[in-house]
Formats: C-alpha cells, structure tokens, sequence
C-alpha cells in the first residue's frame, strides 16, 4: 500500500470514529429543567381531574394550567416533593450542587447585607454536564451571588468601584459576569428584578439583547416568561449556531413568575387575568386555614402569573418535541418553594406549612418513565443526582453530592415496592428552624425549643399543633431519629451543642445514602 493509500485509509478510519463518536453523543439524553418561583404544589389545574382527586391533601386551588396537564399526563407526578430551605438562594444552591447550605455557602437569600455565595469550587451539575460534553445553557433568575456595587448608574458591569462604578442596580439578585461563578454555563441569558415587566437582561447573545455585550444590560419592557420562552425557542431551534448541534444539552430555565409583586393588575397579563376576574372570594380561597392577610387581588393576579407561566412553557416544550427532542429529552418542572398566599395569616415562604414547604414536581422521560403519580418524598438536595441517575450518568454524581439518586425507585412501575426514605428534611438556618416531613407527619423544633408537629392525613391543613408526648412512644423515637439523621448529614450547627436533645436524637449515624 503505497502512503497515499495509507493516508487516505488513515483519514477514512478517523472520520468514521467521528462520525461514531458523534452519533454517540447525540444518543445522550439531553435535560431541560424548569423551575417557577414562588409556585404553589396546589396550583395546577390536574389536580382537580378525575384521575388526580385526593392524590394531595386537601383541595387544589382553581388555577388553569393546560400545559402542566398535558405534561403530567406523559410523566411521573410527584404528590410529596419538598423544598428543603424554602428560600430562592438556598434552594438553588442545593438544586445546583447536591449539598445542603453548610457546605454550600448559602444559607439565607443573596443580599447586598449578608455574607453568602455559592461557593466557585463546588462541581454544580452544570459543571459535571459541561465536563463530559454537554451543552450547557440557563435562562432567567439566576440570584446565588452577593450583590456587589460594581455598576455603572446605567446597569452596565464595570467590574469596579471606582467611577463610572460604584451602583448596585438591584440589592438581592445581581450580574453574574463570566468565570467560576457561572459554572460552566456556555450559554448566558439572565433576568434580573422582581418586576415581571420591567427587568434588566444580561447576556453573552448580542442578538438576543440588542446587540449588547455580557455585562452590558438590556431592559426588557415583556413579560418576562415570554421572552424567556422566545430565547430558549431560538437556542432549540439554533437558528444562528447558539450551540453545537452534535452534542447534547442541558438548559436551565428559572421563571421569576408568580413570584411578588401580585398586588395590582399591571403585574401579570391581562388575558389571564380575565380567567379569574369574576371568581368569588370563596372561590379564590377554597380552603379553610385561609385568612384576610391576602386579598382577592393577591389571588387572582398569582393564578394568572401561574397561567402565564404556564403557557410560555408549553410553548417550548411544544418547540422541543416538534423538532424530535424530546424523545430523548429529560423534561423536569418544579419550584423553588411554594407560596403561602393568606394560609396561617402567613404571605410567601420560608416555614414548614405544607403550602411554602412543598413543591410541584413533573418529570418526564418519554420511554424511560411511565405516566404515574409517586408518593415519594424527595427533597432539593436529590434533584441533581436522580437527573443524573435517570439520564444513565450515575457514575458521574460528584462523591460531595449529599441527595440521593432516586432514579431505581422512580423507574419502578409499582410505587413502594423498591425501598423508599423514611423522611426528607426542612431546614431553616436563617429562621433558626429544623424539622422533617414524613408521610404522616411535620416535625419542626425551633431554636427557642418550641416545636409545632402536624398530621397532615387527619389534618390536611395544619390547623392543630399536637403535643409531642401524645404521640405513639415509637412515632417520637422515628422523629427524634430522624431529625437527627439529617442534621448529622446536613452538618448543621446544632449538632455540636445538641440542642433540644430532648426533641432530636444525635446519637444516630448520619452516613449519606447509598
């Protein structure tokens, strides 16, 4: 064979283990997961279809949510998933790294007053994606950074304080420029202000702000869902190579809606807002822990942000499956917390009722997953290795990862016969509150030792505050045990004082779960 031939013979092998390794690569399953902020477990419209009727307790609240029907039709529907800090910082710092806030960073909201990061060295599952070929791309709220004043009065990031620096544009969530603090996000599209009409826009897109640069912003003057949806329509579809199209992706989309404000009609879109202008009071709040605290206007312009919300998303997973991707496409919608709205003369989050500490939770895997409702208990810190899990990269889960890899119990067809957690945790550091949920049960201990303990199957919305020693001698111990549990694992401060032994039993091993 004369070196011509040998060349050619050469160049022939390596373009077929090319064309191999892309093919490969286009067989990992790509991820879209979408997470509304502030969005109650109650306010989805399926819950009130036959199929559904008490799969939650209590009633579902009238919401109108089409698309959110169809996809829980075509996945797992998590009737017990919890946020385990019930805060938008910590909440996405453990969504992000596994880990909960003692080794994240995080254990209260970003804000220009207090001393918390998402810490750089953490392996996010951004990170991990990115690292073994993955597109990755994030879109809207970003809000795990200190906000800092390296602004100019225009918004614009100078990276210093010197003038033209010296601005702070927004006191909670803030620009997040490009190194370590993005996490190996390639594509950068964030969304910034809690105005669901008028936010500041950074991105690494041009074409996509305006012909700005990143750090440059962009005021939208949209619904931000809307343009949210329209960006990640655009990235789907790479119109103009956004990404690369012989790898796979995983996109992180954070909806700001229907998180505050909700108090006057120019905060959500008109057209959903006639869908709920006519509900009666008893409508709006159709359960019986309701109080004055939030007006009807509150509940109807929420609902109608729950409808919006609920619209752009469909459009990008109609964009995603009529391109052929979501055969092959991990589809995730949850919520960072859940939203009091009156219940408990309580507004918004960060407590242990039902209705802050519990999340919606869809997940759809067509082909993998069948259509079913799950009673698991799941938590934050269990999102980022079950995606793994079920995306068939559980080799890939970082050993810092502290969740658990659920994907072997949500593949099982039959709910409760794989082994199943006793407990997922709630944990407040900033409100100084650690607790439990159980199937039965939640079990929060206060740092003054004031407990409240409800049964949520005799007591669907937490109305009676039980005495902890009326309880079954063995229903104590489980509780005192596994609080203890988590606290060991989560290393909470607690565990070096033992406070409230009398409550919390730290003699337990903590090890994570294997």
């Amino acid at each position: 064979m004369n070196k011509l031939s040998s060349f050619l013979l050469l160049l022939l092998i390596t373009l077929s283990a090319c064309n191999q390794a892309q093919k490969s690569a286009q067989k990992q399953p790509n991820l879209l997961i979408i997470f509304t902020d502030e969005h109650r477990r109650q306010s989805m419209e399926f819950w009130q279809l036959p199929e559904y009727k008490g799969a939650i307790n209590g009633v579902s609240d009238p919401v109108f949510t089409p698309n959110l029907n169809n996809l829980a039709a075509e996945g797992v529907v998590f009737t017990q998933a919890m946020s385990t800090h019930p805060v938008c910082s910590p909440h996405r710092a453990m969504l992000l790294s596994g880990t909960f806030p003692m080794q994240n960073g995080i254990w209260k909201n970003c804000h220009l007053n207090s001393d918390t990061d998402l810490k750089e060295d953490l392996a996010c599952f951004t990170d991990v994606l990115y690292d073994n070929g993955y597109n990755t791309a994030y879109f809207g709220k970003c809000h795990w950074i200190k906000p800092t004043n390296v602004f100019d009065q225009d918004a614009n990031y100078v990276g210093t304080t010197e003038a033209p620096g010296g601005e702070m544009p927004n006191k909670y969530d803030i620009y997040i420029p490009p190194g370590p603090d993005r996490h190996s996000v390639e594509y950068w599209y964030q969304v910034l202000k809690d105005n669901h009409f008028e936010h500041y826009v950074y991105s690494n897109d041009p074409d996509a702000v305006g012909g700005k640069s990143d750090g440059e912003m962009y005021k939208s003057m949209e619904f931000s869902s809307k343009h949210e949806a329209r960006t990640i329509i655009d990235y789907l579809k790479n119109n103009r190579n956004q990404r690369d199209s012989d790898k796979p992706f995983c996109i992180t989309w954070s909806l700001n809606p229907p998180h505050p404000p909700y108090n006057k009609l120019a905060d959500c879109e008109k057209e959903s807002y006639e869908l709920y202008e006519n509900m009666s009071h008893d409508q709006l709040f159709n359960r019986p822990n309701r109080t004055d605290k939030a007006s009807d206007l509150n509940a109807r312009v929420y609902y109608a942000n729950v409808t919006s919300t609920d619209k752009y998303i469909g459009k990008v997973i109609h964009t995603l499956d009529s391109l052929g991707l979501g055969d092959n496409t991990l589809v995730v919608f949850t919520s960072d917390h859940g939203e009091m709205l009156g219940s408990h003369d309580r507004m918004q989050k960060n407590c242990e009722y039902e209705e802050a500490f519990g999340v919606p939770l869809i997940i759809r895997y067509k082909g993998v997953l069948k259509h079913k409702l799950d009673d698991l208990l799941i938590g934050t810190t269990d999102l980022y290795p079950t995606f793994l899990g079920l995306m068939g990269l559980d080799h890939l889960i970082p050993e810092q990862v502290l969740g658990t890899d659920y994907s072997t119990t949500i593949k099982d067809d039959q709910t409760g016969t794989v082994d199943r957690p006793v407990s997922t945790p709630f944990i407040s550091i900033e409100g100084n509150k650690k607790g439990l949920r159980t199937n039965k049960y939640t079990f929060t201990v206060y740092g003054d030792g004031t407990i409240t303990l409800f049964d949520n199957l005799s007591d669907p919305y937490q109305q009676a505050n039980l005495e902890f020693d009326m309880l079954p001698a063995e229903d104590q111990q489980m509780l005192r045990e596994e609080l203890g549990y988590w606290l060991k694992l989560s290393q909470d401060p607690w565990v070096s004082e033992k406070l409230h032994s009398n409550y919390i039993d730290y003699s337990v091993i903590a090890e994570k779960h294997l």
